[in-house]
């Protein structure tokens, strides 16, 4: 590979290294032709790097990897042009599909076992009532888990958001 687009904020620095090593250019997808969400809490203040969850915001992501490897590959502008257009209209019918099901469920309040669902949520008309693992890499406190537990009663919560890519194993 030539190029590694990261997604930014924060979120994709482990790959550096790796593309270092390989002499790959880096691009970060950030703040172009995306709507950004900050958060504050009591350990830090930021942006939610969790951007692409909001299809619309994948598309514009993918109107930006376009736009620079057109400038970057300029012979192939038209391959670009083409893919991404197609890859637009198929995100833009999982969009439609997304807004058609989200729209008919009975109860869109939902835990979350880690904080990355808040474009999905805000895009899609969820409400993310908790938070399991409200910091990454921190073990809940038995306080916290007993708020957790009480909110997902109190707001009848049916619905836990996992990411396949992170243990549950607290959770259960």
């Amino acid at each position: 590979a030539d190029i590694l687009f990261m997604i930014g904020h924060g979120l994709d620095t482990w790959s550096e290294d790796l593309a270092k090593s390989a002499d790959v250019r880096e691009i970060i997808v950030t703040d172009r032709n995306v709507t950004l969400k900050g958060y504050e809490d009591e350990h830090e203040k930021g942006i939610d790097p969790h951007y692409w969850l909001d299809v619309s915001n994948a598309m514009g992501i993918a109107s930006q990897i376009r736009d620079d490897l057109v400038k970057i590959y300029p012979q192939h502008a038209d391959t670009f042009l083409t893919n991404t257009e197609h890859f637009i209209r198929e995100l833009e019918m999982l969009d439609a599909e997304i807004k058609e099901q989200t729209s008919t469920l009975p109860n869109t309040n939902v835990a979350t076992f880690h904080n990355a669902w808040g474009y999905f949520a805000d895009a899609y008309g969820i409400t993310i009532v908790t938070t399991f693992e409200e910091f990454p890499g921190e073990t809940p406190s038995p306080s916290y888990l007993r708020e957790f537990t009480e909110s997902i009663v109190k707001n009848k919560v049916k619905i836990l958001y996992a990411a396949p890519q992170i243990s549950t194993r607290s959770l259960k």
